[in-house]
C-alpha cells in the first residue's frame, strides 16, 4: 500500500522506520528497498525505498546500527547525504541515547565536506505540556 501511495504522489525517495526486517541489505523489485535492522529480532530498522527510475543516482548506501543508515545521492550541482535515525525514547537509558547521538555525529562528520547534508527520521521529539505551548498544541 505505501508504494502503491508513493507512486500516487510522484514520490522518488523516502526514509522508512521500524522496518522489522532483520539483517542489512537491499531489496529490487519496481523499487529497490535500502534497510538496516537488527539481526537477531523483528525490531527497530530504519531504510530508504528508492524508485527504479532513479536508481542511477544512488552513488552509496552504508547500514550503520538499526537505529541508522546513510545514503549518497548524485546531484546536479551538489551530491546529498541522508541519513535516516531512529532515536531512542525518552524512557531509555542515558547511555543507550548518548550512544545513539555519538553514532550519529560521527556518521554525520564522515559526510564528504561539500555534500548537502540531511538528517531525517523519528527523533522522538515530544512538546511539553506547559501553558506556553497550548496556542500551538492544544491541551
Amino acid at each position: 500500500m505505501l508504494l502503491d501511495q508513493l507512486e500516487k504522489y510522484y514520490v522518488d525517495i523516502t526514509c522508512v522506520q521500524e522496518t522489522r526486517w532483520t539483517g542489512a541489505g537491499a531489496k529490487k523489485k519496481k523499487w529497490i528497498i535500502f534497510y538496516s535492522c537488527d539481526n537477531k529480532e523483528h525490531k527497530l530498522g530504519t531504510g530508504f525505498l528508492i524508485h527504479k527510475k532513479v536508481k542511477h543516482l544512488i552513488m552509496n548506501f552504508q547500514p550503520k546500527s538499526p537505529r541508522m543508515c546513510w545514503l549518497r545521492i548524485r546531484g546536479k550541482f551538489f551530491n546529498y547525504s541522508i541519513i535516516n535515525a531512529h532515536a531512542p525514547t525518552g524512557d531509555k537509558s542515558d547511555t543507550e541515547k548518548d550512544a545513539f547521538y555519538d553514532v550519529l555525529r560521527n556518521l554525520y562528520d564522515a559526510c564528504p565536506k561539500h555534500d548537502v547534508k540531511l538528517i531525517i527520521g523519528d527523533l522522538n521529539a515530544q512538546i511539553g505540556e506547559e501553558a506556553i505551548y497550548y496556542p500551538t498544541t492544544g491541551k
